[in-house]
């Protein structure tokens, strides 16, 4: 099983996509492939925000 890229990877690669999808050079497949897998590490990003939220949450109610 492969490790889960850090957060701070995540958006890395989250901005190079938005770049690359801004441009309009690519072919509506690659478009659709690189929105794909855009819309999966957004959604990852999220749950791990969620998550440190929660930490957050419990560390202060100690």
């Amino acid at each position: 099983m492969s490790e889960q890229p850090s957060l701070e990877a995540m958006l890395r690669e989250i901005e190079a996509i938005a770049a690359q999808l801004e441009q309009n050079t690519l072919a509506l497949d690659e478009s659709l492939a690189l929105y794909q897998r855009g819309a999966l590490l957004v959604e990852q990003s999220r749950s791990i925000l969620a998550q440190a939220s929660l930490r957050i949450k419990e560390i202060q109610g100690q």
